[in-house]
């Protein structure tokens, strides 16, 4: 049960349940007027605790902290900060994370002062040296908070510093030589105790910033990323387009290389043409001039001698004139010019004809050289043109080489850039997931560092506040010379009032630092070694040990949930449970608690009216709880009432798994009796619980038969009260008291009774699987104390635990 938990009641009120040094006086045997000095002063130390008791407890509870189970939730945290490293370890331990960097390895505060330096630039390094510092945080969390409760309950233990200092302030003498020494030392302990807990705050605090500045490298990396991814895009889509440009230029230069190939073998036949005209040209023999005699004698024969012409048919008249008388001498001349005209004619011919084989052999001439001129002008053409074709074969050849090259290169560039995109989208995946998991893991960070500020500041409060308000009183006179009886008495009463609040804060964080000690015992270290365990898996594996450690982290934060909120108790269904005197007080939490986890309660009480409304107001406080709430009526002052309560209950029910004799009186009006005429405290304490206890066992010996080992129990509620009985515990000769012995000792005796039916009913009951115990509940105030007076219930306030001295 928590510190808050212990000062709640029935009635509403809040007391505290101290259990300091005070012992058991005299007073529980003979009466008040024996007490010594010793236990006077202690008394009226209880007294004024108890009177100063409801503010206090308000004052404490005003800090979120120390309310309830509010302070331990954040535990819950731990466990899914373990899972979220281990989860990023692995994240990070992928091929593609290798080269992912920082841009910033200073880590600063929120003013921007450098308060540490990441140890690489490298991611991966990084985010292990985040899972280190984690692991160093909790694992100094709890070094230091064993040594915050260590130091906090020596502080506030019976004889601690605080109970030495109040005992100081009664004994002058004391005083004198050892309150200064007392006080410093008080002092130097709780500076320790905050210097313990402010270097605890600043890890978690540091550690949340480590996380801050990944997370923000991580963004920025992403970021980085994505606009490379994009430009990557970019370049992979002109890395495209420029090889399928390529790929065309390729195509162009094979179908270039083709028709240079056929225009060159078309160039090469027409050269080839060209050379052999050329040569056929130039095999030709020269036309020569021929001599002016062979010209001649080729005109003559072409244009031989012949006859000069008549110069037309003469008359008969002339004839016959040039028979008989001759030719006249014109006749002769024309004749002979005739003849000459004919002879020159044919010189005429044969000179034309000479002259035209002069011009037909020049024309020869320069046809042949127009020929040659030709047929070597075309072959220098085509000579150039070959070598043009040859050269733009060369040129298409080195285009589709270039092509090729290009092409290749072109296709390198796009794998290249495929692949980068590829790498580039894991590491995105990576960073995003990693984004996420710091993200998650400063949320269970964020509430680790709460927490441990909470600490901080409850412990920085009642060192700077609390304790100084307690000790400066004290120094004052101190300082002024004077003896500690010159406190006047409402001050004191002021320093008994904050030394419980000191005492009451102090207990608090002992409880808290001791909580967390159990939960890094139990779940963080274990949590921390299968994390690092789960990091190291191989891929094959992970996913396997990724689901059984987050399953056993679940579990961890719903058992630390169950430790730090009165649910450590397991489902309760299917078991039955009765617990008298439970529409109040202890009995009343005790019902809330089993009804909550879904058990069947029977509420044996008085009053049906008044355990119908606790009833009611039990199962609307849990809605969800599939549980059971039955009245059952019994009058414990009345041994008439149990057997057919009994009976009631054995018909319905045919198991019973735990009894809780929780009902009780304690220090009734002086001669109060049960209806059957025994001691109040002896018929309600003793007689009728046993005698309900005999009634059930069938029931309770049906449930030990199939239930697990040592579940079945009969509790029975009993007090330290009970060490105060005198040797016998119980006086057989004394039953009804008619040697008055005091309320207190009735008290005492009726409480060492139950011990005792506790102890018989386990000795009759062994072997059945039935367990029989007693055990004391703390100091709580509750209706039970109705009867005390103040000073009875400031030595109650301050009573100690069961010793069972009585049973030696």
């Amino acid at each position: 049960m928590t510190f808050d938990q212990g000062r709640k009641t029935a009635s509403g009120a809040d007391y505290s349940s101290h259990q300091e040094d005070f012992r058991q006086p005299s007073a529980f045997r003979v009466g008040q007027s024996d007490y010594d000095h010793k236990a006077q002063q202690r008394a009226n130390y209880a007294l004024a605790l108890q009177m100063s008791c409801r503010d206090v407890v308000k004052t404490i509870k005003a800090s979120d902290l120390l309310m309830s189970n509010e302070w331990a939730k954040p535990l819950t945290h731990a466990p899914n900060a373990i899972s979220i490293m281990a989860l990023c370890l692995k994240t990070a331990a992928v091929r593609e994370a290798a080269n992912i960097k920082v841009r910033d390895k200073e880590i600063t505060d929120e003013t921007g002062k450098i308060i540490g330096l990441l140890p690489s630039e490298y991611f991966r390094t990084n985010l292990q040296h985040c899972a280190d510092i984690g692991r160093l945080a909790f694992l100094d969390a709890q070094k230091r908070m064993n040594n915050l409760q260590s130091v906090a309950r020596s502080m506030i233990a019976p004889e601690g510093t605080i109970a030495y200092i109040i005992d100081l302030l009664g004994d002058l003498e004391d005083a004198e030589d050892n309150l200064p020494g007392a006080m410093k030392r008080l002092e130097t302990n709780a500076e320790n105790f905050k210097a313990d807990a402010e270097a605890i705050t600043k890890k978690f605090d540091y550690w949340e910033k480590v996380i801050m500045h990944l997370l923000k490298n991580s963004q920025d990396a992403d970021s980085m990323t994505d606009e490379k991814r994009t430009q990557n895009t970019v370049d992979a889509v002109k890395a495209d387009a420029e090889r399928q440009t390529r790929e065309r230029e390729e195509e162009d230069a094979k179908q270039a290389i083709q028709e240079q190939q056929k225009l060159l073998q078309m160039a090469r036949r027409e050269v080839e043409e060209a050379q052999r005209r050329l040569n056929a040209l130039l095999d030709r023999p020269l036309i020569e001039e021929p001599s002016a005699w062979s010209d001649m004698m080729h005109a003559r024969e072409l244009v031989p001698d012949r006859p000069a012409p008549s110069r037309g048919e003469k008359g008969v008249i002339a004839k016959g004139w040039g028979y008989l008388f001759g030719s006249s001498d014109s006749e002769v001349a024309a004749e002979n010019k005739h003849r000459k005209d004919h002879v020159e004619s044919i010189v005429n011919e044969r000179q034309a004809y000479i002259a035209k084989s002069a011009e037909h052999r020049e024309m020869q001439r320069r046809m042949a050289q127009a020929q040659l001129d030709e047929a070597r002008g075309n072959e220098t053409r085509l000579w150039e043109e070959l070598n043009k074709q040859a050269e733009k074969l060369s040129i298409s050849h080195h285009s589709l080489t270039k092509a090729k090259h290009d092409l290749a290169k072109t296709h390198a560039e796009l794998e290249r850039l495929c692949s980068e995109k590829i790498e580039l989208e894991q590491i995105m995946r990576i960073l995003e997931e990693s984004m996420r998991r710091l993200t998650e893991l400063k949320k269970e960070v964020e509430e680790m560092a709460l927490f441990f500020s909470r600490v901080q500041t409850v412990i920085t409060t009642t060192v700077n506040e609390n304790l100084q308000s307690f000790l400066n009183p004290i120094q004052r006179v101190l300082d002024k010379g004077d003896s500690v009886d010159k406190i006047r008495e409402r001050s004191k009463q002021n320093l008994l009032r904050n030394a419980f609040e000191l005492q009451g804060r102090f207990s608090a964080t002992a409880d808290v630092a001791s909580m967390y000690v159990l939960v890094s015992n139990k779940y963080i270290r274990p949590g921390i070694n299968k994390m690092e365990a789960l990091a190291a898996m191989n891929d094959d594996d992970f996913e396997r040990g990724k689901e059984e450690f987050r399953d056993w982290c679940d579990r961890a934060a719903e058992d630390i949930v169950r430790i730090t909120d009165e649910q450590n108790l397991p489902d309760q269904k299917g078991k039955v449970f009765l617990v008298t005197d439970a529409s109040g007080g202890l009995g009343k939490l005790l019902v809330d608690i089993l009804y909550r986890h879904n058990g069947k309660v029977y509420l044996a009480a008085r009053s049906r009216s008044k355990t119908e409304e606790v009833i009611q107001e039990i199962k609307s406080a849990h809605p969800s709880s599939t549980g059971e709430l039955h009245f059952l009526h019994l009058e414990l002052d009345d041994l008439s009432t149990i057997k057919p309560a009994a009976t009631r209950f054995l018909e319905k029910e045919s198991r019973l798994d735990v009894l809780w004799n929780n009902a009780g009186v304690m220090i009734p009006p002086e001669g109060s009796k049960t209806k059957q005429g025994y001691e109040l405290q002896y018929g309600v304490n003793n007689i009728v619980h046993f005698l309900l206890t005999l009634l059930l066992r069938p029931a309770l010996e049906a449930a030990a038969a199939s239930a697990p080992k040592n579940s079945v129990r009969v509790v029975w509620v009993a007090s330290s009260a009970a060490d105060a009985a005198l040797n016998p515990a119980v006086d057989l000769t004394n039953m009804d008291y008619h040697r008055e012995g005091g309320a207190w000792m009735k008290y005492s005796r009726s409480k060492a009774a139950s011990v005792i039916h506790s102890a018989e009913f386990a000795r009759r009951t062994k072997g059945t699987g039935i367990i029989s115990l007693a055990l004391n509940p703390g100091n709580f105030v509750t209706s039970l104390q109705q009867n005390m007076s103040k000073m009875e219930l400031a030595m109650f306030v301050r009573s100690s635990t069961i010793t069972c001295r009585y049973l030696h």
